[in-house]
């Protein structure tokens, strides 16, 4: 058995709970299978772009839910004082927590973009996952990577997830990008340390230009 990105445990396909009782290892993570950034073991992004493009294809095909999350370090004193020597450790600190936290399926991959200090940004391919569920398992993820120094109350490494999922107006792999790394940024210009999704920002969008009397 293992358990998917809902929390929702499922058998193995045939033969591997055999295999995994024999001494023989898990199955291998689909992102294994794709070029990987050296710095960070996750897919490099041209792969992540041209398989998140494949499987936006599929998914739309078949009427089914594809998300993306673009996953950073907020900016810190910490962050500044470590360098990028410090900052390079923490992406790769990060990239393998993704690794243990999401499903064999799913797709890990580095963003071109680093963030203001230098740490890795990161972007994950959640197949067959609503924008709600996944901005739902996505802030199990940011409380896992937050990190404490004796006060949990301010911790010095908190994480920001930006949400966005494939609609009818996603028209390229690109698009699906900027909406998650522009709900990256919306997240952490509200203060860090939380998750934003694109469905958020069309609301504020929404409210913003709605009439008076229609507030009412």
């Amino acid at each position: 058995m293992t358990m998917d990105g809902c929390g929702e445990w499922f058998p193995l396909p045939d033969g591997q709970e055999e295999l995994s009782s024999a001494g023989l290892g898990p199955p291998e993570r689909l992102d294994s299978l794709l070029p990987t950034d050296t710095e960070t073991g996750a897919a490099t992004y041209n792969a992540l772009k041209t398989y998140l493009g494949a499987f936006m294809d599929l998914m739309a095909r078949h009427a089914q839910p594809l998300t993306l999350l673009t996953i950073a370090a907020d900016p810190a004193e910490a962050l500044r004082r470590l360098g990028p020597n410090g900052s390079r450790l923490i992406g790769a600190a990060i990239a393998r927590c993704l690794k243990q936290e999401t499903r064999l399926h799913d797709v890990i991959g580095r963003s071109p973009r680093n963030g203001p200090d230098g740490a890795p940004t990161f972007l994950v391919v959640l197949p067959l996952m609503t924008e709600s569920i996944a901005a739902h398992f996505a802030d199990r993820l940011r409380a896992a990577m937050t990190t404490s120094a004796g006060d949990e109350t301010r911790p010095w490494l908190t994480i920001s997830i930006g949400v966005a999922s494939l609609s009818l107006d996603t028209d390229s792999p690109e698009t699906l990008i900027l909406r998650s790394q522009e709900a990256l940024c919306s997240a952490q210009r509200a203060g860090g340390g939380r998750v934003w999704s694109h469905s958020d920002s069309v609301r504020r969008i929404v409210d913003r230009h709605r009439p008076d009397s229609m507030q009412e």
